[in-house]
């Protein structure tokens, strides 16, 4: 629950940093940049060269090993960007300029208020794939102490003598009540995030 938290906030704060000046006109070269985040996504490196860069970090085997990669989505970012495109014209920043605001300012009072349909959004996303995630805490995490959820119950409900299947089936639903959860509280603006920002590229 901890990793899925601190993952969710960290994945909101760096996505929403870098989705609001890739939606301005202002920025030179923005759709080159988002280019280059969308290729990252679709060719990835893959989990070695990622593992290979936690240990030379020193971040193996604790706690940021499993939240760290949860931080920036890069599907998060292209909603996110693409919602502040469709949804927050640039008259309204212009008018807040006009009046003397700052680019924090204008960041801050005028664009994020307007978005917490998009904040609902990359929030249920992230905390599924954090909370849902296997093959990095399994990979990075050796320590018991360390585990997520689901390392703990495949470890516990499936022994040298079979599975459990009471436990693995039972314990499963358990595990996906949390998320449930948070979908049921935040899905009229999941959808209506997910609606904004497929309507323009």
């Amino acid at each position: 629950l901890i990793y899925a938290i601190v993952g969710t906030c960290l994945n909101i704060f760096m996505t929403i940093i870098a989705a609001y000046p890739l939606s301005r006109k202002d920025l030179a070269g923005r759709n080159v940049i988002t280019m280059i985040f969308a290729f990252t996504m679709w060719f990835s490196g893959g989990l070695i060269p990622q593992y290979l860069l936690v240990k030379d970090l020193g971040l193996l085997d604790t706690c940021w090993a499993i939240i760290l990669p949860a931080a920036l989505n890069v599907w998060n970012m292209i909603i996110t960007r693409t919602y502040f495109q469709t949804n927050i014209p640039d008259e309204l920043l212009e008018s807040a300029k006009l009046d003397g605001a700052g680019a924090f300012s204008v960041f801050s009072n005028r664009c994020l208020p307007l978005t917490w349909s998009s904040v609902a959004t990359i929030a249920v996303y992230a905390a599924y794939t954090t909370w849902n995630d296997y093959l990095i805490a399994l990979v990075f995490a050796n320590s018991n102490s360390i585990k997520t959820f689901n390392v703990g119950l495949t470890n516990l409900a499936i022994g040298q003598y079979g599975t459990d299947w009471g436990l693995l089936t039972s314990s499963s639903i358990i595990g996906l009540m949390p998320i449930l959860i948070l979908f049921v509280f935040l899905q009229k603006y999941f959808i209506k995030g997910i609606m904004a920002g497929a309507v323009k590229g």
